[in-house]
């Protein structure tokens, strides 16, 4: 009798296994509003263990070994992460993070120019063009790869590899 009890639990686990949504996780950073301690109270700080997502990217890419500090698990249902370089005359600006749509974003990049009302230092209000750059990903910490080159040439090798494979399997 007890089998049976032990075999209707691991249904129980596997059925509800089968139905739990995997929570994504991408690199965040440069988004001060994103404090992780909206996410996991006591989570923010700067020791080991802590999550700082809300500092500036230039943190991050200094190639920081720690750099669990910047990964996020996104809210339920986000289901891509994005990279984002803004550039303005000598300025440029780096974010990365979770997409807050609940939908799935195209992978790719789109660059544009847009008009950003600006204040100047005498308080009158200007509009100034701004080159954006914008990335969206699906994968786990895809927003870490996607802005820079290595993945393009691991995407050309792994495509490469199957089509050669793919042709070979057809002969």
């Amino acid at each position: 009798m007890w089998k049976l009890y032990v075999l209707i639990v691991f249904i129980f686990i596997y059925i509800g296994i089968g139905n739990c949504q995997k929570q994504l996780q991408c690199i965040t950073c440069g988004l001060p509003r994103v404090n992780p301690n909206n996410d996991v109270y006591g989570s923010y700080g700067t020791g080991f263990g802590k999550k700082r997502y809300n500092h500036t990217c230039a943190e991050y890419e200094e190639g920081e070994e720690a750099q669990f500090a910047f990964l996020r698990s996104c809210p339920s249902g986000v289901q891509s992460c994005f990279y984002v370089v803004g550039k303005y005359n000598d300025i440029e600006i780096r974010f990365r993070g979770c997409s807050e749509a609940k939908y799935k974003h195209d992978y790719g990049c789109d660059r544009e120019l847009q008009a950003v009302e600006v204040i100047d230092q005498r308080g009158a209000s200007t509009q100034v063009d701004v080159d954006v750059h914008l990335c969206y990903c699906s994968t786990q910490n895809c927003n870490h790869l996607i802005a820079g080159t290595s993945h393009l040439s691991s995407d050309l090798f792994t495509i490469t590899t199957i089509l050669s494979i793919f042709i070979y399997s057809i002969n």
